[in-house]
């Protein structure tokens, strides 16, 4: 799983974003166009191109891109 293509991925879940290009360390929560609709977006994304499936309550811990990354990465099915 390569960084930088997650982060195209996670990107293309966020409607109508125009802030500074996200990284590992960027808090996802605090993106303007966050809300609950883009969450499900972006677990639906892990799951169709990466393989894997967070559970709910990891997913609500995590705080940056990069938490969201290591845990696809956790559970991701082979």
């Amino acid at each position: 799983m390569n960084e930088q293509l997650f982060i195209n991925k996670f990107v293309e879940q966020l409607e109508g974003y125009q802030g500074e290009p996200l990284t590992m360390d960027s808090e996802f929560r605090q993106i303007d166009v966050w809300d609950s609709l883009t969450g499900v977006a972006v677990q639906i994304m892990i799951s169709d191109d990466f393989n894997a499936s967070i559970p709910d309550g990891k997913f609500v811990e995590a705080k940056t891109v990069g938490d969201i990354y290591n845990l696809a990465k956790k559970y991701h099915k082979e």
